[in-house]
């Protein structure tokens, strides 16, 4: 008898052993950051590792490559070529600074899915202070590229029309600053605005702003003060005083009173003109449409724990997301043209 409960000890402990290696087996298998990251050569090699990442096995890839890439941006939100040269881009501009393609595909994932930490988790294999930690570093360094690469300079010439428009972003409620200058008409609900220039030539993105009061007035924006105030006491770093001497903006009917500088379409305009303003105004709406493919830029942003806290973790993620979309816009993925 004593030999039998012997031999079952031994039994159940070698079964526990088992289970024990199986259970850390399966950990490491899933665990993202178990990956040996490659050293891709060009964009293919990045849409199979990325892939890889988030359950997409090599026998799982071998579909048609048009399915591939809807995996993909239903992931990262931008293509993988945008993603290959952001890469080249982070290397080559923040010298001292190695790039982690699982850190920053993760960063990128979290900007596209806004994903609460405990999901994140779970989907890549980190603990939760790791996750958030590594996402507000390499959230900061995608933004960094933001003066490079959203700029007026090397505008092309023949680009005399260029498209603004403000865009409204969702917030929670500022607790610390209750005032209805957040209400935003578009959603009714608490909000903060953005001003965005178009290249109504290339498409790419050539002038971001804010975050403003979602209630400010296009032109009060557009000009940093009032038109009451003089215009020695406009804030100097307003789009007003950026724009190329010989490019006229664009924008609709909140910018009637700022005419030097916005032409809003008019009765008075031939059909052409009328025409023409409307495909700029077409083309404004798509590069808003992707910025809001972000689900950090389309649900109510819940970081910040204050006002200012708040504001300034909303604009390093719209810039963040600006800056992968005119990669994304340069790298095969443009706008339609005007």
């Amino acid at each position: 008898m004593e030999l039998e409960n012997n031999n079952l000890k031994l039994q159940s402990t070698g079964r526990s052993r088992e289970i024990r290696r199986l259970r850390q087996q399966l950990i490491q298998e899933k665990s993202i950051s178990t990956h040996k990251q490659p050293a891709p050569t060009d964009a293919n090699g990045l849409l199979a590792f990325g892939l890889s990442l988030i359950g997409f096995s090599k026998s799982r890839q071998d579909v048609r490559v048009e399915l591939n890439l809807r995996r993909w941006r239903g992931h990262f939100g931008v293509g993988p070529k945008a993603i290959f040269k952001l890469i080249i881009d982070m290397e080559k501009f923040q010298q001292g600074k190695s790039c982690n393609l699982v850190h920053l595909l993760m960063t990128i994932g979290w900007l596209k899915m806004y994903e609460t930490e405990e999901l994140m988790s779970g989907r890549w294999g980190f603990c939760e202070q790791h996750c958030r930690e590594t996402v507000r570093e390499y959230e900061l360094r995608i933004q960094s590229l933001k003066k490079r690469k959203i700029t007026f300079k090397g505008l092309n010439p023949d680009c005399k029309f260029c498209p603004v428009d403000t865009i409204h972003i969702r917030c929670f409620e500022f607790r610390c600053d209750p005032d209805s200058k957040w209400y935003s008409h578009k959603f009714h609900g608490p909000g903060v605005s953005f001003e965005v220039v178009c290249d109504s030539v290339s498409g790419r993105i050539l002038w971001i702003n804010g975050p403003k009061p979602a209630s400010i007035n296009d032109c009060v924006f557009l000009r940093g003060g009032s038109k009451d105030q003089p215009e020695s006491t406009w804030d100097k770093s307003a789009l007003y005083f950026h724009i190329p001497t010989w490019v006229k903006l664009v924008g609709d009917s909140a910018y009637d009173y700022q005419r030097d500088k916005v032409t809003p379409t008019l009765d008075s305009h031939a059909p052409g003109t009328k025409k023409l303003f409307a495909r700029m105004e077409s083309m404004q709406e798509t590069c808003f449409k992707r910025f809001k493919d972000f689900k950090v830029l389309r649900e109510a942003f819940r970081h910040g724990s204050g006002t200012e806290d708040k504001l300034r973790k909303i604009k390093i993620a719209f810039e963040s997301v600006a800056v992968l979309v005119e990669y994304d816009i340069k790298n095969g993925h443009p706008l339609f043209e005007v």
